[in-house]
């Protein structure tokens, strides 16, 4: 139903720890919102704790960044819109001070243009009882998730905007 295509790491400032990741997947245009994401759950790309090494690479397939992957269902992605989750990414990117403007350039060119023309879902916070006991080392200026859903070019983007 998804294929994982490829995957690209957008970091932000000179020095920050602060980083998007953006993992494309090709999908079954007839599938499914909801099936999609309950695919995309299973896949072994989206079991990436975000912490070091790439997700084929890890030994804890059982995490999704802060969260235990038992935690996460369909159920708990929210449906947003481009707008929303661009200034979602712009506010978290400029936290806790302003980014660089070349920064604002690289999400501009790299980023943003998946979340339009899509569909999008948003991880919701899933509260301190989903987090791993390790969930500080990820997101501690925020872990933002979005999927983006674009049928008309046959693809699925997950991205991840957080820092290690």
């Amino acid at each position: 139903m998804i294929t994982f295509l490829a995957g690209e790491l957008v970091h932000l400032d000179q020095g920050s720890y602060a980083w998007v990741s953006l993992k494309r997947f090709e999908i079954d245009p007839i599938a499914t919102d909801s099936e999609l994401l309950a695919a995309l759950i299973d896949h072994p790309q989206f079991h990436d704790h975000y912490a070091g090494e790439p997700a084929e690479e890890q030994t804890h397939h059982s995490l999704h960044g802060p969260y235990h992957l038992k935690a996460i269902s369909v159920h708990s992605f929210v449906h947003t819109n481009a707008g929303d989750a661009q200034g979602q990414i712009r506010a978290w990117a400029d936290s806790p001070s302003p980014s660089l403007p070349e920064t604002h350039e690289r999400l501009r060119s790299r980023v943003y243009p998946v979340l339009h023309s899509a569909t999008i879902y948003q991880l919701r916070a899933l509260g301190a009882d989903a987090k791993h006991d390790w969930a500080g080392v990820i997101g501690a200026n925020g872990f933002l998730e979005f999927i983006a859903i674009a049928r008309d070019r046959g693809e699925l983007t997950l991205a991840v905007a957080s820092d290690d």
